[in-house]
């Protein structure tokens, strides 16, 4: 998976981290965006971490939408 770097342990429970571009920061309101995956098996984390790659991705090509005013504060679940 190209984007294990956004997947890592962190005491023992599986999380997602993801740096927000520089050129989106103002509008998300954060630099990083974190999200607890649990104590799940390495490949269910994956998968996990795959689903939020997509909606980080999808959050920040909505940021830099020239139509877009989205103006969040992260990411819902």
């Amino acid at each position: 998976m190209a984007r294990d770097s956004r997947l890592f342990k962190r005491a023992g429970k599986w999380t997602f981290r993801v740096r927000v571009p520089a050129d989106v920061q103002g509008k998300i309101g954060k630099k990083e965006i974190w999200k607890a995956l649990g104590d799940v098996p390495h490949a269910e984390a994956r998968r996990l971490a795959r689903v939020e790659s997509v909606k980080a991705d999808a959050l920040f090509a909505e940021a830099r939408s020239p139509a877009s005013n989205l103006v969040c504060f992260g990411m819902e679940d």
